[in-house]
This record gives structure tokens, sequence and C-alpha cells, in this order.
């Protein structure tokens, strides 16, 4: 990859320039200026392109909600049935006596994703949700190009490597249990 960079120059304030690099200092992840400014680039297309609804996304949804509300973790489990293909999984954990924690990781167009959190955030006695995509499958992909590897199968018809679905439920231990969908 070392071949495809190219150098340009850009004019900045210093001190936006030391707060930019204050930023980066505190995400520990970057290694220099360069590589946080691909990161932002990176970021800033991805969430260009995640407005498309027919973009192919990728993400979570997180409920908390009152366990002992009737039927509603039936509701929860109906909606997430009537999405079949968008949910890939979904994560349960008790918090507390009353409260549980559901993950629920999420994949496909972008329109249905929104669609699927919708309706999970509308249910009565939910307390608190949140979608949150984070990445399409077109920056996976250029993400995977860019580095020379591949996920999954290879059949890009397959989902691009989304794990099979599977009505089985795997215990994660006391008060934990993981359900892949």
């Amino acid at each position: 990859m070392a071949s495809d960079l190219v150098r340009f120059s850009i004019a900045i304030p210093e001190g936006l320039l030391n707060e930019f690099d204050e930023y980066a200092s505190h995400r520990g992840l970057l290694v220099n200026r360069s590589e946080a400014i691909r990161d932002l680039i990176r970021d800033a297309l991805v969430r260009d392109e995640l407005k498309n609804p027919l973009t192919d996304v990728v993400g979570s949804i997180t409920l908390v909600y009152d366990h002992h509300v009737h039927d509603l973790t039936r509701k929860i489990d109906e909606v997430q049935h009537s999405y079949p293909g968008i949910v890939i999984s979904s994560m349960h954990v008790h918090l507390d006596h009353h409260n549980c924690l559901e993950v629920i990781a999420v994949h496909g167009p972008s329109l249905k994703v929104q669609e699927l959190s919708n309706m999970l955030i509308g249910i009565k006695g939910i307390v608190y949700g949140k979608l949150t995509t984070v990445a399409s499958q077109s920056a996976l992909s250029k993400a995977d190009a860019a580095q020379g590897h591949r996920h999954g199968s290879g059949d890009e018809t397959a989902g691009a490597g989304a794990p099979e679905a599977s009505d089985a439920r795997h215990e994660g231990g006391p008060g934990h249990d993981i359900d892949q969908r």
C-alpha cells in the first residue's frame, strides 16, 4: 500500500493543529498525523455513505428494558424474527433484578436496519434504545482490499461473511446468554 500513498500539504492554524495533536494522542490508536487524518477522512466518507438508504451497513441496536413488563421480551423477539437476514446475533445480559441489556448485531440495507431499530425502540417498555451503524459493506471491502485480505467465504451473495443463521441458544455464564439467530 505504501506505493499508493500521495503526499500533500495543508495550511492550518497552529492552535487548531495543537488541538488535533492532543485529540489524536488521547485516542491512543493513532501513530502519527497522517494516520489520524486518514482515519478522519475514512470516517467522514463512511458517515456520508451511510446516509444512502440502500447502503449495506453493519452495526448494533442496544436496548435497555425492564423484563418484568408484561409481554415485552416476546414483542422484542417477534420484531427481531420479522427481520430475517438483518438480525445476525443478539446478546442478552441481566443488569439487575429488573433491567436487561440487549445488544443486537445487524447487517443489511440502511433503510431496513433503521426500520428495525425504530420498531424495537418504539416498543412500550423500552427504557433506552440506540442504533449505531459503524460501517458500510463497501467501506469494509475497500479496507480489506487496502490491507490485502478478505473475510468470509468470498461468496459476496452470502452476506459478505456474515454468520449463518441458527436458532441455537448458547449460554455465556451466569446471567448472560448469547442468542445466535
